[in-house]
């Protein structure tokens, strides 16, 4: 950014930063010129602020996409020891966890997650 001093900034402008209403920052415009900006508007100041708040408003996203990977994970971990267990094939050893998923109106991943790590005993789940 060149020296305000030299350029004369004479307009300074500070705009909340955000998406759907969550509260990222302050985004400051800066310009030589005495026009006024269109503040909250279109335009650069608007283009700056919707730049701006991107990678901080996609923190729920990661967030989300990292959740659903994890629970994936949990799944065919499952799904590979149910197989060897029992000597089925990959869509049967997927189909017996769903199956004791929605019996006992549990969540696939939860499931998964007792039987990969032996922490409670899932009677029907095998069999």
């Amino acid at each position: 950014m060149p020296d305000s001093r030299s350029s004369r900034i004479r307009v300074l402008v500070a705009e909340q930063a955000g998406r759907r209403g969550a509260r990222a920052g302050v985004v400051d415009v800066c310009t030589a010129a005495v026009a006024s900006l269109p503040v909250g508007g279109a335009g650069v100041s608007a283009m700056f602020r919707t730049a701006a708040s991107d990678p901080l408003c996609s923190t729920d996203d990661i967030s989300e996409q990292l959740t659903a990977l994890n629970s994936r994970v949990l799944i065919e971990q499952a799904k590979g020891k149910l197989a060897e267990r029992q000597g089925i094939d990959m869509e049967q050893a997927l189909s017996a966890p769903r199956a004791y998923a929605r019996s006992h109106n549990r969540r696939l991943s939860d499931v998964a997650r007792a039987f990969v790590d032996d922490t409670e005993p899932l009677a029907g789940l095998t069999s």
